[in-house]
């Protein structure tokens, strides 16, 4: 769709025209890789929310709200997420006498 719009615009009347205006290659060697399984995607996906995660606590000095605001979360959000990876550490609780 966007190709018809550019040769539309550009008065340019065939595809080949479009991309050796433009100096498009279209031969296989350049085409997109394949597409990741959505498995994997998911697991890619969370690698670097963890990672972006430890990071900004890293940056913050492990200060929690610094980091969420560093990262554009909430902190309840930032919290979450931090459980969610398994780095928020437990709670301490206090023995009642």
């Amino acid at each position: 769709m966007l190709r018809a719009m550019m040769r539309a615009h550009l008065g340019l009347r065939s595809r080949a025209s479009c991309d050796d205006a433009f100096d498009v290659e279209t031969s296989a060697e350049h085409a997109a890789p394949p597409a990741m399984p959505a498995d994997e995607m998911r697991g890619y996906f969370a690698d670097v929310e963890r990672a972006a995660i430890v990071q900004a606590l890293e940056t913050e000095g492990q200060n929690q709200t610094r980091a969420a605001r560093r990262l554009r979360l909430s902190r309840r959000a930032f919290i979450y997420k931090m459980e969610k990876y398994g780095l928020k550490p437990p709670p301490a609780f206090r023995n009642a006498k």
